[in-house]
């Protein structure tokens, strides 16, 4: 009987971090919680961040010479049988596919399509994460961090890869008296890394 042992990865770790502060006067001239305000905008400035890094990981592998899988090139609207083509590309190593990343213009094209192939979400709790349908099973997942012309078709994450986590993301107070300024430090400490070369495939959109 054959014993498998998989390797270890490590991933390296960092901190993204954002500061913001108040000046005490302004607080009462706002006509809604600055401070509230202020503590959202920084933490969805983290995660933006978050984002943009994931898919800086998902470019680098995409653009490696060895990757299995080239870069689809579509020329026109995002049709079905391109994206069909991208999601053949990780489903032929038996990794199902779970989520696809795009930019509110492409997927424009696939609102066109017929009802019964894109399931669309309605739950606005849900919408607010960026899910906007499923298509074949998978999550389709609208965000401004990914480029406009570029989808990114991800398998399954315990096959593709992993974002572990130091610490959570961390509000603490750090105000400063002196200066009458109302201020937060916020942040997280993680990694990011993908191992799996097989389980992403990648389309590059060029409108005419």
């Amino acid at each position: 009987m054959a014993v498998a042992k998989p390797k270890r990865v490590l991933f390296p770790l960092f901190e993204i971090a954002s500061n913001p502060e108040i000046q005490l006067t302004e607080i009462k001239q706002r006509r809604f919680d600055l401070i509230e305000r202020s503590v959202d905008l920084a933490k969805a400035e983290i995660q933006a961040e978050e984002d943009r890094k994931v898919f800086a990981v998902m470019d680098a592998l995409a653009a490696d010479p060895t990757n299995p899988n080239p870069t689809i090139a579509v020329t026109g609207n995002l049709t079905a049988n391109a994206l069909a083509d991208a999601f053949a590309d990780v489903e032929r190593t038996d990794i199902r596919v779970a989520s696809v990343f795009l930019n509110a213009k492409d997927y424009a094209d696939l609102r066109k399509w017929d009802r019964d192939t894109l399931d669309i979400e309605t739950q606005a709790v849900l919408l607010k994460t960026g899910l906007m349908a499923t298509l074949w099973g998978a999550k389709l997942i609208v965000s401004r961090i990914v480029p406009e012309g570029t989808v990114y078709v991800c398998g399954e994450a315990e096959f593709f890869g992993r974002i572990p986590v130091r610490t959570e993301l961390t509000v603490l107070s750090a105000d400063d008296p002196k200066n009458r300024l109302i201020g937060f430090s916020i942040f997280e400490q993680i990694g990011i890394g993908a191992y799996n070369p097989f389980a992403l495939s990648t389309l590059s959109i060029t409108r005419v």
